[in-house]
């Protein structure tokens, strides 16, 4: 895996993908376990291709499918805006927290569509 990058309203996952996931269609999957404040819209892009706008409630998975032209060069570049990402201060006006955040996750999973093998990569424990 490499490296995860988060700035404000937006998010940069870059996993290197081992040689027997390459050329293949893949799907990868981030699973919430925190959206704040119930209501957070992801636009996502994937190797600089806008895909489809993601729209959250609630701590489910999002996935991301990844064809074989894409898995070919061994790395992913997936790239998440956040754009209703929000202050905790400017939600609960006791709390100074003034990050903004967004989404909570603990890791990344990446696995070829069709197999139930899952190969599992631990980034960090952010919420961003």
């Amino acid at each position: 895996m490499g490296p995860l990058v988060g700035h404000g309203k937006l998010l940069r996952i870059c996993i290197n993908l081992p040689p027997r996931l390459r050329r293949k269609e893949l799907k990868l999957e981030i699973p919430l376990i925190h959206v704040l404040n119930n209501k957070q819209r992801v636009l996502p892009k994937l190797n600089g291709v806008a895909l489809p706008e993601i729209a959250l409630s609630c701590p489910t998975d999002i996935a991301i499918s990844v064809n074989k032209q894409d898995s070919s060069t061994g790395k992913i570049d997936l790239l998440l805006e956040l754009p209703d990402a929000i202050a905790p201060k400017d939600l609960f006006p006791d709390n100074p927290d003034s990050r903004l955040l967004a989404i909570g996750f603990k890791n990344v999973i990446v696995r070829e569509k069709g197999l139930n093998d899952i190969h599992k990569t631990l980034i960090s424990k952010n919420k961003l």
